[in-house]
């Protein structure tokens, strides 16, 4: 329900961030460090500012625990995965406003859901997870997106077209 800020020199709280209303499964700072992003056992992903510390808004629509936040390289793009079995993509930028993807569902449509992040616009992949997406996470460049998942899975997305471009199971 709270994340706590640390100063990793003196090893002091810095403050704490409350508004979750479940436990804090995942913190993220942006690559610029100037805002931070935390998903929880409310099914949502909250952005920060990380100067102020205050709310920037609440991006919701996952329908169970969200296990994962992720920031693309450039910082305008975060990644959540959940339980639901849904990879939500969120954008600061107007153009990608429209419907989200996901790994087995259909597509409800959508809306702005925080201040300036918009849902985006991806065609559902042609297959998916099928248990829990437990974790996100960007390529450095950026170009790809990889997701693990209880059904003992690691997919590889093109993070343009949002197609699996490769699948490590074990």
């Amino acid at each position: 329900r709270t994340v706590k800020i640390w100063d990793a020199e003196t090893k002091q709280e810095v403050c704490s961030l409350r508004g979750h209303s479940n436990y804090v499964r995942c913190v993220a700072y942006s690559p610029d460090g100037k805002r931070i992003a935390t998903s929880g056992g409310d099914k949502t992903v909250k952005i920060w500012d990380a100067v102020t510390m205050e709310s920037m808004g609440t991006l919701g629509r996952h329908s169970h625990w969200v296990n994962c936040v992720a920031w693309s390289p450039d910082g305008e793009m975060v990644a959540s995965s959940s339980d639901d079995k849904y990879i939500r993509m969120w954008s600061r930028s107007e153009e990608h406003k429209g419907t989200l993807w996901g790994h087995t569902r259909d597509n409800p449509k959508c809306k702005c859901d925080a201040r300036g992040y918009y849902m985006i616009n991806r065609k559902c992949p042609v297959s998916g997870h099928s248990g829990r997406v437990t974790c996100v996470a960007y390529s450095a460049d950026g170009t790809h997106i990889a997701s693990s998942s209880c059904d003992r899975t690691v997919k590889i997305w093109d993070a343009v077209t949002m197609e699996v471009v490769g699948t490590l199971k074990g």
